[in-house]
Order: C-alpha cells, then structure tokens, then sequence
C-alpha cells in the first residue's frame, strides 16, 4: 500500500484501539488436549506476562528453560489450572508444578505452541528447535 494512501489515526482511531486491547484480555481459547480428551479453556494473558515468558526463554536458552518457561504461561493462562482446590487435591507446593502434576511433555508441546500462536508469538516447537540446537542441555 502506497503511503500516500493510507488514512492518519485520530483520537477516536486510538481510543477504539484501547478498548480493542482490553476486549482482547477478556477473550477465552479453548486448546484440545488429547491425553484429557477434553478442552482446556485459556485466557490471553497481560502484555507483561507475555514478556515474563519471553524473558525467561533468553536469547540462548536450553530446550529444558523454554520448557519451564511454558509450562508458567500455561499455568498463568488457564484459571482451571489456578483452583486451590486442585492444588490441594495434587498436593502441589508450588502452585507451578500443577502444570507437571497434569501433563506430559506432549500435552505441554501442544498447549503452549497453540499458545504461542494465538498470542502471535511465533511457533513454540520453531524456539524449541532454535534453543536445543544453540546450546547443548
């Protein structure tokens, strides 16, 4: 599109944007995991906890550290995941082992590259390879 052609935002283009991001937030996913045989529902998290996310991979993380990294958004993304209750019943102490005490690293594959995707953070496996292949676990 020629720059001559595209139209200039004005404060109304701007305040619907706002309020688009936080429509955004209130959104839910519902991401088949197939060792349930049912869905789990997710919401799209922050901005900074997508960073957190980011953050914790590195630049030259090991596949073992993008791992840990998505298991935490799985866990900060599925509020079902967050029940006290459950916890209680897996007998977790940290509220992030939830995510192990449930799922295998397939089912941690497939939640968090559909994750990745729907919060338009590219592909999880594509990192994965990327980190496993930079540094040697």
């Amino acid at each position: 599109m020629a720059r001559e052609s595209v139209k200039r935002a004005d404060i109304k283009a701007l305040l619907a944007r706002k309020m688009q991001k936080e429509a955004d937030l209130l959104k839910t996913y519902e991401i088949y995991v197939p060792s349930l045989d049912a869905a789990l529902v997710f919401h799209r998290p922050p901005d900074n906890v997508l960073l957190d996310t980011i953050d914790e991979m590195g630049d030259e993380s090991s596949t073992r550290q993008v791992m840990e990294a998505m298991k935490h958004l799985i866990y900060r993304t599925c509020d079902l995941l967050q029940s006290p209750e459950l916890q209680k019943e897996l007998d977790v102490v940290d509220p992030f082992d939830t995510v192990d005490a449930i799922f295998d690293l397939s089912d941690i594959g497939i939640i968090s590259g559909e994750l990745m995707e729907m919060f338009g953070m590219g592909s999880m496996e594509e990192r994965v390879k990327n980190s496993s292949s930079a540094t040697p676990n």
